[in-house]
């Protein structure tokens, strides 16, 4: 299996400006310190990719009321990852932006920041929509890997903690082929563009997987691709202090 850890930033990396006066960000972030010290290649890092693009668009890549990014940040980061996956897997189908279309931006409920200050019903946010175009629209079937049982059939699995593995199928994906994927809650919106890219994804949160699982699932699933996601503030977490074997 191709193994690949992928560091996506947190909200302050992107938009420095917005934090408190009292607030002075390292020079180096933890992240920078543990890239540094890990093999060159261990770690796809989507940081500049996003800092590269948020001049480039006029809206948001992040909320504005929540520590998470939006679908158009979720979409560039997974664009900067299908790059730096093309140059070990060359034959694999991608996505591009000709896929993709950025429709308008609506308005929605505050997010986690809001919550916190338990004013989420008062303040508002705006949703940047994203769509994938043509006939790579995509489908999902989420089954139970435990069961095998058919749970849901939505174009994105909405859970933020997965407790238990579930298996995503699309039907019309570029690539038939099987990932097992653990992320966190930075996933959720990445999920439709790695469906659409790849036909079976064996997803599940790594803050409920173990190594010994890991290994279990490996061997059961067979996958052609494990991918391990995480958001820069969880960097340094038992599951990415060490390279991949």
């Amino acid at each position: 299996s191709l193994y690949k850890l992928i560091l996506f930033p947190n909200k302050e990396t992107i938009y420095p400006e917005f934090l408190p006066d009292w607030v002075q960000p390292a020079s180096a972030s933890a992240a920078d310190t543990l890239l540094a010290h890990l093999p060159r290649g261990s770690y796809v890092d989507t940081r500049p990719a996003l800092r590269s693009a948020r001049s480039e668009f006029s809206e948001p890549l992040y909320y504005r009321t929540d520590t998470h990014w939006n679908n158009l940040g979720a979409w560039l980061a997974f664009a900067a990852f299908s790059r730096e996956l093309a140059r070990s897997e060359p034959g694999l189908r991608l996505l591009s932006d000709r896929d993709i279309r950025v429709l308008s931006v609506a308005e929605r409920a505050g997010g986690d920041l809001a919550n916190l200050l338990r004013i989420r019903k008062i303040l508002r946010d705006s949703e940047v929509g994203i769509e994938i175009t043509g006939d790579k629209q995509v489908e999902i079937e989420q089954y139970s890997f435990a069961t095998g049982q058919r749970v849901a059939y939505d174009s994105n699995p909405q859970n933020r903690a997965q407790k238990t593995p579930l298996l995503l199928k699309t039907k019309n994906a570029l690539n038939q082929k099987r990932v097992l994927w653990l992320h966190d809650s930075f996933g959720v919106a990445m999920a439709p563009f790695m469906a659409a890219t790849f036909s079976d994804i064996l997803w599940l949160h790594y803050d409920d997987a173990s190594p010994a699982q890991l290994a279990r699932l490996v061997e059961t699933y067979a996958p052609e691709y494990v991918f391990i996601s995480v958001v820069e503030r969880r960097a340094l977490d038992k599951w990415f202090r060490k390279g991949p074997p």
